[in-house]
Parts: structure tokens; C-alpha cells; sequence
């Protein structure tokens, strides 16, 4: 199964490339409008990730309908832990683009990077330890 990633792929990019080509900098997607790739992902994501995994790779990039948003995938473990590790200057967060953060809120720890996250994900994690004994 896939992981998503969310480099600094979200900005819609104007591309005189067909659909199914890669743009420069992200693997190939598939050929289908952006249309269709929206609908399938909606109901049946884990069918899209596997199909588009066994056609184009362990990587591959789908567009979405109507803001043209672009989601890479990877489906190798290893890349995937590679991408998760990473410093901040060589893979950064994606987090404060995410679909969710006009609904989490800008200080949401979803969608918060860097220190602040920290800073808000140690508040969190107190108060949901146990205190029993």
C-alpha cells in the first residue's frame, strides 16, 4: 500500500505535458483526467494506489479535480522512511498546505511545522497521560 507525502507538490503547476507525464521533479501519473483520478481516489483509494503502484512504480504523482493539487505517492517502505526522517531543508512538511488546515485551524498540531508542532504536540501528550498508579 501507498504512503503519501506531501512535499511542496500542492501548488497547481501549469504544464504544456500531457496527463500521465511526469512534470519536472515528480514521478509519472496516471493518464486519466484529473476528474476521474479525483473520483476513484474518493472511493476506492486503496485500489487507485495499488493499480497506479503495479503501472508506474513505487512512486507516482495523482492530480486533483478542480484545484489541480498534485499528491506523490510512494509505496516502498524504505523511500517512505527516508522521506519521514529527512531534514526539513531536503523533504519540507507540507503540513500548513494540507486540505484540513481551514478545518484544524491554523494552530492545529496537524498542520503546525517545526517548533511550534514540538511545542504543541508536548502540551498535547501531557495532558493525555494516565496519572494512575
Amino acid at each position: 500500500m501507498a504512503s503519501a507525502t506531501t512535499a511542496d507538490v500542492n501548488r497547481p503547476e501549469s504544464s504544456s505535458a500531457p496527463p500521465g507525464y511526469a512534470q519536472p521533479g515528480l514521478p509519472p501519473g496516471p493518464r486519466a483526467p484529473a476528474l476521474l483520478q479525483t473520483l476513484a481516489w474518493a472511493l476506492a483509494p486503496t485500489w487507485v494506489m495499488d493499480g497506479c503502484r503495479r503501472r508506474l512504480g513505487e512512486a507516482f504523482t495523482l492530480t486533483f479535480s478542480p484545484s489541480g493539487m498534485k499528491l506523490v505517492l510512494i509505496s516502498d517502505p524504505e523511500a517512505v522512511k527516508s522521506v519521514f526522517t529527512a531534514p526539513p531543508e531536503v523533504a519540507p512538511s507540507g503540513a500548513g498546505n494540507s486540505p484540513v488546515a481551514p478545518v484544524m485551524g491554523p494552530s492545529s498540531v496537524i498542520v503546525l511545522t517545526g517548533p511550534e508542532h514540538m511545542r504543541q504536540r508536548k502540551l498535547l501528550a501531557s495532558a493525555c497521560v494516565s496519572t494512575r498508579r
